[in-house]
């Protein structure tokens, strides 16, 4: 994401999301670089694998767990365990 083009289209898709009352999520965040672009670009949710690779159940709880003890899993402002789970 370091064309201006990208940036646009990105800012773009996070701005739309915002207007429509939208959360915004970033995906695909691979690189610290990457994640310091899309939370100046102020996405409200990060994911990918410079967060955490997949996890079975099991071990996403324990990451949860770990993560909201240690302080770290927050709403996407720059934290690096990025985790909000909803009850159904």
């Amino acid at each position: 994401m370091t064309s201006p083009a990208d940036r646009a289209i990105v800012e773009s898709v996070r701005e739309l999301a915002h207007r429509l009352g939208l959360t915004s999520v970033a995906e695909g965040v691979e690189t610290d670089e990457i994640r310091q672009l899309v939370v100046a670009a102020g996405f409200d949710l990060l994911q990918g694998f410079h967060f955490s690779r997949p996890l079975r159940e099991r071990d996403l709880l324990d990451y949860v767990a770990r993560n909201r003890e240690e302080g770290s899993a927050d709403e996407g402002r720059g934290g690096q365990g990025v985790v909000r789970l909803e009850e159904a």
